[in-house]
């Protein structure tokens, strides 16, 4: 009788040791598994910000890229504009035009800072139309804030920034991007500052030097074909690659 006892005494602490430590790993096993749930819910949602930072970054570019076709055959202009010249079968932009009722040569170029608003406002566009997130909505909950981009246009470079707060979230998971930004390599800019350099000699003394300007700029290799008396086209190219072309009137 006590041999059974001790039997049952011993089968019953077993049982308790058994479920004890069964208890244990099982709990243990919860909690990992809720920490991993927490790391890869938070990961996915990381890699979907790197996702929409990419996309984002890249339909900044793919803005600024298509207006540098224009903006450089057409001369800081997106288009043809009412004074142009028929040259070649092309239609040239005239950067000083006879305008006014006098007959009085006018500078019709574009600052700069204006042709970096442009850019800004046609990625805005694009960031708002084409590129609005819209296919992310599907996956997550977004709040985007007030969108603002700003663009310099240097010497080889047209450096843009996008000021535009993005937070995504998912089953309690969270993450959030402030700013994008791109920077494309072109000699827009280096160019434009050639062709304002042109057009003011031109301007101020009715013939621009273009032998003594090449020799202080061994980069830049300019073109001048005289039409008639009136008119000049003038191509200007940096290191034999980017090309701006553009009339004078005289």
């Amino acid at each position: 009788m006590n041999k059974r006892g001790q039997v049952t005494i011993f089968i019953i602490l077993a049982i308790v040791v058994i479920a004890v430590v069964g208890f244990i790993f099982y709990t243990r096993g919860f909690f990992l598994n809720i920490g991993i749930g927490k790391e890869t819910g938070q990961k996915f949602v990381d890699s979907q910000l790197e996702s929409i930072k990419q996309y984002t970054e890249k339909c900044m570019r793919d803005s600024i890229t298509n207006d540098l076709t224009l903006l450089k055959p057409n001369a800081g202009f997106f288009g043809p504009t009412i004074y142009y010249i028929d040259y070649e079968g092309v239609q040239v932009n005239y950067l000083i035009s006879q305008i006014d009722g006098n007959g009085n040569k006018v500078n019709v170029m574009k600052l700069k800072d204006f042709i970096e608003g442009e850019l800004s406002d046609h990625i805005k566009t694009k960031l708002n139309t084409e590129c609005n997130l819209r296919e992310y909505e599907e996956q997550f909950t977004i709040q985007k804030g007030v969108l603002r981009v700003d663009t310099l246009i240097a010497d080889n470079r047209i450096v843009s920034v996008a000021s535009y707060p993005v937070r995504i979230s998912k089953e309690g998971f969270t993450g959030e991007i402030k700013e994008f930004r791109v920077d494309v390599i072109s000699d827009f800019g280096r160019l434009y500052d050639v062709a304002t350099d042109i057009v003011n000699e031109e301007m101020n003394t009715g013939d621009f030097d273009k032998l003594k300007y090449e020799l202080e700029n061994r980069d830049i290799i300019i073109g001048k074909d005289n039409i008639y008396m009136t008119d000049a086209v003038y191509t200007v190219t940096v290191d034999g690659d980017e090309v701006i072309i553009f009339a004078v009137r005289r």
